[in-house]
């Protein structure tokens, strides 16, 4: 079977970065792969910020969107020091819980953070409560950090449907690799 490559749509000269084959995406820069499960599909990948790249994912069955930042980095005493990647995790959940001041009331459930293992690789899964529009919404994020590169894949959904919509996203994230 072709693959079915997913193409940056920047410019003219647009390079690939991933490619989707057998429900499998992988992308070129940081050798970051997650299966996308039936009913998921990757709609785009665009530049986004801190250099990484953003592959936005839609889902079928819950009618959401979900997406997966990566960018490749290099963090070389990884390979030896657990607890540099547990403080890179902690930063990262930080930064972000700082930078959603669009959302209102913007809260990071602190018994829901759970460090976890994932393709091999430390993780880190939370829960943030905001609202829109008057509804309570949550806010699914799963940090994945190597010695090379580093992931979030998250997704949004109303309160109500957080645990079929987790589910649903969890079938991705368990299938995360990163190198």
């Amino acid at each position: 079977m072709r693959p079915i490559f997913i193409l940056l749509a920047v410019t003219a000269a647009s390079a690939q970065v991933g490619a989707l084959q057998n429900g499998r995406y992988h992308h070129t820069a940081t050798g970051i792969e997650f299966t996308l499960p039936a009913g998921w599909s990757a709609v785009k990948t665009t530049p986004s910020f801190n250099n990484g790249d953003t592959v936005t994912l839609q889902d079928s069955v819950s009618k959401r969107e979900a997406a997966v930042w990566m960018r490749a980095e290099k963090h070389p005493s990884a390979h030896t020091d657990n607890g540099q990647i547990q403080k890179l995790l902690i930063a990262a959940l930080d930064a972000k819980a700082a930078s959603r001041k669009d959302l209102a009331g913007y809260q990071v459930r602190s018994d829901s953070i759970q460090p976890r293992v994932i393709g091999g690789q430390q993780a880190l899964s939370a829960l943030a409560d905001y609202t829109r529009n008057g509804r309570p919404m949550v806010e699914y994020l799963t940090w994945i950090f190597s010695s090379k590169a580093h992931a979030l894949l998250y997704g949004r959904a109303p309160a109500a449907d957080l645990d079929a919509f987790r589910a649903r996203l969890d079938a991705i994230v368990d299938s995360a690799k990163v190198p």
